[in-house]
């Protein structure tokens, strides 16, 4: 909500008038209302990256979109830097049960 409210109050409020000087209201220090973050940021630097090229709803999808693909990448990969291992115990774990197989038959080839 505050992405959208801000630049709204910033166009309507921020210019002179009969009351105010320009860039009087709306006022981050305000004593009476508490600020928050996001409204300080853009008091302060102005609109976000993506809020200055995108509209609202496109601005929402992409952030939610970076979260999940900067998720998937912290889960992935360790996934792709630990494969190389997992396929070689894999390996190494056929080998052993072919080589049982192979100790096995030879004990029984000696016994009969």
């Amino acid at each position: 909500m505050i992405d959208l409210l801000a630049p709204a109050i910033m166009e309507t409020h921020g210019k002179p008038g009969p009351f105010q000087q320009a860039g009087e209201f709306p006022k981050p220090t305000d004593p009476g209302y508490p600020v928050s973050e996001t409204a300080l940021d853009f008091y302060k630097n102005g609109p976000t990256f993506l809020n200055r090229y995108l509209p609202f709803w496109m601005t929402n999808y992409a952030k939610r979109m970076i979260a999940v693909v900067a998720t998937v990448i912290a889960i992935v990969l360790p996934l792709f830097s630990n494969a190389p291992k997992g396929y070689k115990w894999l390996v190494n774990e056929r080998l052993n049960a072919m080589y049982r197989r192979l100790r096995k038959s030879k004990r029984d080839c000696k016994m009969t």
